[in-house]
């Protein structure tokens, strides 16, 4: 994952729906895993993994959320200053 490139949950989310195929099953949006077709997530599952890593790794890491905020703001300076992030 890449949550210390300043990387959200929505597009960590979006990095694990690449490992698995969209369908749609009575309006409902379910995704199967490409590697084994009796893994089916929702949605929701996707979120419910992604915070609960998220409090994981800031509970058994701390420094981590430090990191995460400190280039956090290394993108906000580098917005305002209009320049790209090293």
């Amino acid at each position: 994952m890449t949550i210390p490139y300043n990387s959200t949950k929505y597009a960590n989310i979006l990095d694990m729906k690449e490992e698995f195929s969209l369908i749609r099953k009575n309006g409902e949006s379910l995704y199967i895993y490409k590697k084994n077709n009796k893994i089916i997530f929702k949605n929701i599952d996707f979120q419910i993994i992604c915070n609960t890593l998220y409090l994981c790794l800031y509970r058994d890491f701390p420094k981590l959320e430090v990191l995460f905020n400190y280039f956090k703001n290394i993108a906000k300076i580098s917005n305002k200053l209009g320049i790209s992030i090293p």
